[in-house]
């Protein structure tokens, strides 16, 4: 019999890439504030958020409108 584990309700949740782990390290730990927030600790995290959605969306290829 083998000890290996095989998960089947990814639906639920997954195991996160190791690369998507390093690039969240910093929202879970030290820039954790609201990004939608008017002060200045939410602002930095902002910044992040809207680099990451014209990552996103340059790599599917679209065009999304600054807010």
């Amino acid at each position: 019999m083998s000890d290996k584990v095989i998960y089947m309700d990814s639906n639920a949740t997954t195991l996160v890439a190791p690369e998507v782990f390093e690039a969240m390290t910093p929202f879970l730990t030290t820039d954790y504030g609201n990004p939608s927030s008017m002060h200045t600790f939410g602002g930095k995290v902002a910044k992040y958020v809207e680099a990451a959605r014209e990552s996103v969306a340059r790599l599917i290829g679209r065009v999304i409108r600054k807010r």
